[in-house]
């Protein structure tokens, strides 16, 4: 996948994070981890998904979709932030 179509797809999915099937939330959620595992990033990238992903999880009330939401933060964190990031927000 090219990296236009990655951050279409990134995007797509992070929109589909408040819909109101838990099912849906969750396998977005997953897939949006495998996703980040993969692709590459900008920094402006990164940091608009840590915010989604953040509030998405601050937001959602099922454990299953909550656990990979944080999943898929940690995915983010761990490939390109790393020790840069500001985790005291």
């Amino acid at each position: 996948m090219n990296r236009k179509m990655d951050a279409q797809v990134t995007s797509d999915l992070l929109k589909r994070l408040t819909d109101l099937d838990v099912e849906t939330r969750a396998r977005d959620a997953e897939d949006l981890g495998d996703l980040l595992e993969y692709g590459e990033r900008s920094e402006a990238e990164v940091r608009k998904t840590a915010d989604a992903l953040i509030e998405a999880a601050c937001g959602e009330t099922d454990p299953g979709v909550r656990e990979a939401l944080l999943n898929s933060l940690a995915i983010l964190g761990s490939r390109f932030i790393g020790d840069n990031a500001a985790w005291e927000r």
